[in-house]
């Protein structure tokens, strides 16, 4: 066999000892129920804090007395996903090293109007690559910035319309093809400020 040397090897981390606590904040009233380690930090899985009139509440794991990743329940949103500070942050879920870095893997925010996001976050806010649903059935899919649609990405609207192309803080803005099923006409050319800029190319549908 080949005993090898195992130098190279990440260290094991001893699992904290922790026992099952219920702690209440007096300043804010919320309430923690969960793992609580020896010297009084708030850490380890299956914890859940909920704000004193019960309208919010988060489930999931804390990591140095701070949500880290779960499930995050309000009146009229649900996030899943991991946080920074508080706020909606996608990061890499280091389990072991609890470390923060920013994250491709994305999180989940539904609304009570049928508008759903996944993607990643930052600071709250929609930020990188995502995919955005709408009550009304129209769906975007790709860059974001600042919580607008920012860099490339395709947006389908209710009405079957289909832009593909880049976008700059919400609009349509730069190189970009818009589609209309129903007529066939297509259009391929520069767009500024969210409306058809210079000539471009008109194709259409042969009916």
């Amino acid at each position: 066999g080949s005993g090898g040397n195992n130098n190279d090897a990440p260290p094991v981390l001893t699992p904290l000892k922790t026992t099952i606590q219920t702690i209440t904040d007096l300043k804010t009233g919320n309430v923690y129920e969960g793992p609580v380690t020896d010297d009084g930090k708030r850490h380890g899985d299956n914890a859940e804090l909920r704000t004193s009139e019960g309208k919010a509440k988060f489930v999931g794991r804390f990591v140095d007395n701070r949500p880290f990743c779960g499930t995050v329940m309000k009146d009229d949103e649900t996030y899943v996903g991991t946080l920074l500070n508080g706020r909606y942050h996608t990061l890499y879920c280091d389990c072991n090293t609890s470390v923060h870095r920013n994250g491709k893997d994305g999180g989940t925010l539904s609304f009570a109007d049928g508008t759903t996001y996944t993607g990643t976050f930052v600071g709250g806010r929609y930020e990188g690559v995502g995919r955005l649903d709408m009550p009304d059935g129209s769906i975007y899919k790709g860059g974001f910035r600042e919580g607008e649609y920012d860099g490339k990405g395709a947006l389908k609207s209710e009405d079957g319309c289909v832009y593909k192309g880049m976008w700059m803080a919400g609009k349509r803005d730069g190189e970009g093809i818009e589609a209309d099923p129903e007529t066939g006409e297509k259009y391929e050319g520069q767009f500024r400020n969210d409306v058809r800029a210079g000539p471009g190319k008109m194709l259409r549908g042969d009916g």
